[in-house]
Parts: structure tokens; C-alpha cells; sequence
């Protein structure tokens, strides 16, 4: 087994990054890494010596039967060549970083996507995160293809209303390029990637619904753009613009523009949550809970009988939910009364209406 790489205050990320790489292959064809030097010198000369192997390769190591070999260097090599913009033969080194970062792109995907997707401006944007490679499988072959340090941009022209897509990145001729489709997404089942259902070219990046314009949108009440990799915490929260009031006996969905709209992943829960306050006519119950897509009350709830009519009664509750099918949905507040007329607080002041609030990921 390899052991645990040296660290040089000296050693640039991205070049830790590829030992680490490294790392998972070597032990595989039964090399021993001890220790890893880094180089000192020119910017020409910034690549990593590997040596003390168990045992001397007689030449270029080919990797997981790929037609991409390097050769590592061993404790016999007394000097190391510069090969700056060339093509490594049999018996120089690691050569420049940038033939290593091509070799172990692709000989390995075991890392995630070192990029997130958001929204910027009117487009989607592919940015890097943690890094700027991305696995893609390029003529038939799997590699990390960088990201440009711009990002990557899809617009929403074109995109139907309404329609939630996935989004997938591919190679087009030597760039980066995204795409939405309606095409569900499946595993690689050679790298356990998540790539567009019948077409392994295509990775996918993340999810995104347009609205009318088309547009896309990403706000406080229509969270509709997730990044596949490198997720991070969401928030939405929308509620009622003015008092609304109901008389059903059975949960009805007290008004629709309280609504907050998102997306989610189907290996995610949703928070969600409702705060507030309520009243009611008459010496009677008011229950409020919680629906998502629907007036079907989720098992949660909270209320209370006016012992005197007009008291006040609070809409507060949270819940977490698994379950949900991967895509769109809104959650929105579900009202009921024992009689008489309930009405839930609304307005344009912030901490004085009742309000829906979700959690998401993405």
C-alpha cells in the first residue's frame, strides 16, 4: 500500500492533487511509493520525482490498460530532463505537469466534478469550485477536461416554459459546452458517473426549470437552479401579501401565492417550515399545516380553539421530507377550521405575516 504523501510547504495544490491521483494507481501494478520530492527550479522544471519503488520498471508503466503511459522514475535515474511542450518518451520523468495532468485524466475518475453550477446574470454558468477539472468521457475515453477559468454558459434561449431540464456538460470538439434535456440521467456503469441516460458523453452538471420568457430563475420563491456537484444549502420563503381567510372543515390550500417553488434532487430531504400567526370569527378550531403539490396535509401541524372570538392562534411548524421525486414542486400552507372563519395573517411587513419557508440542497 502507499503511504501517506510528505507535505512541503513548497507543493502546489493542483500538484498535490495529481500525487494524490497517483497514489490510487501505482499500488495497483505493484509499485510502493515511500516518498514524493518535489522539484525545485524553473517553472519548466515543475513536476513531481516519484522514486523507491519495490521495483525497477523496465519501461513506460501503461495504466489500466490505456494507451496513455507515463514512465516513473526510480532511485537508479541520476538526472531528469526538461520537456516542456513534448510528448515524454520512455526513460524521461513525469515530464511537464501539464502531460501528467492529460495521463492521469485518462487513467482515473474517482473524484468528483471540481465545479458548481449557479445561475449569473440571465445564463447558467458552469464555474469551477475546488479545483477546475471535470470527468467527461471524450471519444470513447475517460478523462478530467478543464474548465475554463470563465466558467462555461448556457442561455435559456430556446427553452420551453415551465419545463424543469437537466443539464449535462460534453466535449464539442475540443470545448466545454452544456446542454439542457428533458433526458433523465443514469450511471456509468464502467465509473459509477452520472451521465445522460444512453449517451455516457455527456456528464451531468446539474438541473434547472425555465420560466416564461424563457428565462431562468433562481429567487427567494422559485429556487429552480441545483448544481449536481458540490452542493450547498438553499433557502426560500415567500408568504401571504394581505389577510387571507378560509371556512373549509377539511384542508384547503388557504391562498396560492404564498407558494415557494423548487427543485430538488432524489437523493435529498427537503425542510420545510411555517411560521405565523391566525385567528378565528367565531369560538372554534384553526389548524394550519403544510402540502407539498397539493392540499394533501403532511404530518404536521399546529392550532388552537379561540376560547373568545378574534384570539390569536399560532401557524408555527417544521418538518423534514424524504421522498420527494427528483424535479419540480412547491410546498404551500394547508387551513382548516372547527367552524366560524379563520384568517392568517398577511402583509408587506417582514415578521409580521405567516410565511412558508423550505430547505434544499443543490
Amino acid at each position: 500500500m502507499a503511504q501517506k504523501v510528505q507535505e512541503y510547504p513548497m507543493l502546489p495544490a493542483e500538484i498535490e492533487s495529481l500525487v494524490q491521483q497517483l497514489l490510487r494507481v501505482l499500488p495497483e501494478y505493484g509499485f510502493r511509493l515511500n516518498r514524493v520530492l518535489p522539484i525545485d527550479g524553473t517553472e519548466e522544471a515543475d513536476f513531481l520525482l516519484l522514486k523507491d519503488l519495490d521495483s525497477t520498471p523496465t519501461g513506460a508503466v501503461k495504466l489500466k490498460n490505456l494507451d496513455q503511459v507515463i514512465h516513473v522514475r526510480n532511485a537508479a535515474d541520476s538526472a531528469f530532463s526538461k520537456v516542456k511542450g513534448a510528448t515524454p518518451t520512455v526513460g524521461d520523468d513525469l515530464s511537464t505537469k501539464q502531460y501528467v495532468d492529460d495521463q492521469i485524466a485518462a487513467t482515473t475518475v474517482a473524484f468528483v466534478g471540481q465545479c458548481r453550477l449557479e445561475k449569473s446574470g440571465s445564463d447558467l454558468l458552469l464555474k469551477r469550485w475546488e479545483g477546475k477539472y471535470l470527468p467527461l468521457k471524450i471519444g470513447g475515453v475517460w478523462k478530467f477536461k478543464e474548465i475554463p477559468s470563465a466558467g462555461v454558459t448556457l442561455s435559456a434561449s430556446g427553452a420551453s416554459a415551465d419545463t424543469t431540464y437537466f443539464i449535462y456538460a460534453f466535449d464539442s470538439s475540443g470545448t466545454l459546452t452544456l446542454e439542457r434535456s428533458t433526458t433523465a440521467h443514469a450511471i456509468d456503469s464502467d465509473t459509477g458517473i452520472e451521465v445522460k441516460s444512453g449517451d455516457a458523453s455527456r456528464t451531468l452538471v446539474g438541473m434547472a426549470r425555465a420560466i416564461t420568457g424563457p428565462a431562468w430563475a433562481d429567487t427567494g420563491t422559485q429556487r429552480f437552479v441545483l448544481s449536481w456537484f458540490h452542493r450547498r444549502g438553499i433557502g426560500a420563503v415567500n408568504g401571504f401579501s394581505t389577510d387571507r381567510t378560509t371556512t373549509s372543515t377539511t384542508y384547503v390550500e388557504v391562498n396560492s401565492e404564498i407558494r415557494v417553488e423548487f427543485l430538488t434532487w432524489a437523493d435529498e430531504a427537503v425542510l420545510a417550515g411555517i411560521s405565523g400567526i391566525a385567528l378565528n370569527s367565531g369560538l372554534a378550531l384553526t389548524i394550519t399545516s403544510l402540502g407539498f403539490d397539493g392540499t394533501t396535509a403532511e404530518d404536521a401541524w399546529s392550532g388552537g380553539h379561540s376560547g373568545a372570538g378574534g384570539e390569536a392562534i399560532p401557524s408555527a411548524l417544521t418538518l423534514v421530507r424524504n421522498g420527494l421525486a427528483e424535479g419540480y414542486h412547491f410546498a404551500t400552507l394547508l387551513g382548516r377550521v372547527g367552524g366560524g372563519t379563520g384568517t392568517w395573517f398577511g402583509g408587506s411587513a417582514v415578521g409580521a405575516r405567516n410565511t412558508v419557508t423550505i430547505g434544499i440542497r443543490g
